[in-house]
């Protein structure tokens, strides 16, 4: 019923904004504004997300060395009050997951790492956990996290590497460790200069997962997620059709990309064996950034 945004001034070294709407959906959707935040505690805020519960949003800052901000969510849907800040000198943060409110994962693309947090999902606060993952490539970008539905893996793609590593999660501790690493996202023998990952999802059937390339392919790359989890068998690679598909979304038997750069959206079919077909497009969209769904 509500939608949360982040709005960056970037290159004006300034705090970042985020605001809250209502979804109207008895008139197609539109947004009413509720409320706004200025000034985050960040600069160039990339990702919003909320917890488990929705009572909490989680805000990821990229630029001036990264930071965290936690705000409360209030019932009638507007921003509360900042409950939590976690400030940085020298990382990237690039977004905020919370895994079953009692550990939260931030993928630090600075400093190459996954930052680790206990999470008060009273409060909203959130305390580093001891546990915490080493061993991820150098320069390899941590950007973002996708969790297979069986809660004992993570996928984390690596936007400067073109990789995936597949990690075990422990439900007890919340530590997270390398069962299968350097996962390539592109097909065997393309390079990764002038590439840069970008989002991953897994289909709703859980036997697939998705990862965007972005530069010289412009791409989808498909995956068959196999042994419970452990391990990808790699299906093909797609064209999506424009430039820079910084986000795509998996539906039950569609896929929707977003071409950035192109400022235009194709629809997909995903089809039985995990592949990719063009359905419909271009649809032109100004500058399209992410897709989150909307049930009406």
């Amino acid at each position: 019923d509500y939608l949360y945004t982040v709005n960056s001034l970037i290159g004006q070294n300034e705090e970042s904004n985020i605001a809250s709407f209502k979804i109207d959906k008895k008139n197609n959707g539109q947004l009413v504004k509720i409320n706004s935040i200025e000034g985050t505690g960040g600069q160039n805020a990339v990702h919003i997300s909320l917890d488990i519960n929705e009572n909490f949003i989680f805000v990821a800052h990229y630029s001036a060395g990264g930071a965290l901000s936690i705000y409360k969510r209030n019932n009638d849907g507007s921003i509360g009050q900042r409950v939590f800040l976690d400030t940085f000198a020298d990382g990237n943060l690039h977004s905020v997951y919370s895994y079953k409110n009692k550990f939260v994962y931030v993928p630090d693309l600075g400093r190459d790492k996954i930052l680790n947090y206990y999470y008060n999902e009273k409060t909203g606060e959130f305390l580093p956990n001891v546990n915490q993952l080493n061993g991820l490539l150098t320069k390899s970008g941590p950007r973002h996290l996708e969790f297979h539905p069986n809660g004992l893996y993570a996928y984390i793609i690596h936007e400067f590497s073109n990789d995936i590593s597949i990690l075990a999660i422990d439900s007890t501790s919340g530590s997270l460790s390398i069962v299968n690493d350097r996962i390539s996202t592109l097909p065997v023998g393309v390079g990764i200069d002038g590439q840069s990952a970008g989002a991953i999802r897994i289909s709703l059937d859980q036997k697939y997962l998705y990862v965007s390339n972005r530069g010289k392919t412009n791409s989808i790359s498909a995956f068959g997620i196999m042994d419970n989890g452990r391990q990808l068998d790699y299906i093909g690679t797609y064209d999506t059709y424009g430039k820079v598909p910084r986000d795509f979304y998996v539906l039950k038997e569609h896929l929707i990309v977003l071409n950035q750069n192109s400022a235009n959206a194709y629809t997909f079919k995903i089809n039985s064996n995990g592949s990719l077909s063009k359905l419909f497009g271009p649809l032109t969209i100004g500058l399209p950034l992410a897709i989150t769904p909307v049930e009406f």
